[in-house]
């Protein structure tokens, strides 16, 4: 009796370990590939929303729909990390950004 968290973790534990993805998500009674990836986008949710589905105070489903703004905070902290690594692209960030004002 596993939470939806549990779920997507096993599922993808299995899929890493080398099962293929059909037969891991059909163990899962999940029968379509749009389910098996349903299933693991709630991976990508930063842990304090996933631990809000594994406690019963949010959806499976609800959660599933925040997925697209968790993968535009990791591409912002990413593209952010970038910038400070590289002081000539942050200079040229400045530049572009303020001439558009």
């Amino acid at each position: 009796d596993l939470n939806a968290i549990e779920r997507a973790e096993l599922l993808q534990v299995m899929i890493d370990a080398g099962v293929h993805r059909a037969e891991a998500g059909r163990l899962f009674g999940l029968t379509s590939e749009s389910g098996i990836k349903n299933t693991l986008r709630l991976m990508k949710l930063p842990p304090s929303i996933r631990k809000m589905v594994e406690s019963g105070k949010m959806p499976a489903r609800a959660a599933r729909m925040l997925v697209p703004w968790a993968e535009a905070t990791i591409m912002l902290d990413e593209l952010a990390k970038g910038l400070l690594d590289d002081a000539s692209s942050l200079n040229e960030f400045l530049t572009s950004t303020q001439s558009r004002r």
